[in-house]
């Protein structure tokens, strides 16, 4: 970057005032590239946030299919618990119990 500016050397005001703008206008340039760095980092960050997002359902939505397989798969094994301990004697109806707890 090149800054150019010219005051007589025995005028301090005129050299306060050219050193005042130039100030003014490397903050300026630095603002706005600070502000065109953070609007891109937040970008990005969204950017990941979303993606990130849509992966973690993906994700949850398989467990949860998973979950609803090993539930049905549970049912299943008390409902045939339930049937063999209906046709058989009282002395599987506690081993009965004992599964459904276990199960449940």
């Amino acid at each position: 970057m090149r800054i150019r500016f010219y005051v007589l050397e025995n005028d301090e005001y005129s050299m306060y005032e050219g050193l005042k703008r130039v100030l003014f206008g490397m903050k300026t340039i630095v603002k706005r590239e600070l502000k065109e760095a953070y609007m891109k980092t937040i970008r990005e960050k969204y950017d990941k946030v979303g993606k990130d997002n849509v992966f973690m359902r993906e994700e949850l939505r398989d467990i949860v299919d998973e979950l609803e397989c090993v539930m049905k798969l549970l049912y299943s094994v008390k409902r045939m618990i339930r049937g063999i301990v209906g046709r058989t004697s009282s002395t599987y109806s506690q081993t009965f119990n004992e599964y459904d707890v276990l199960l449940a």
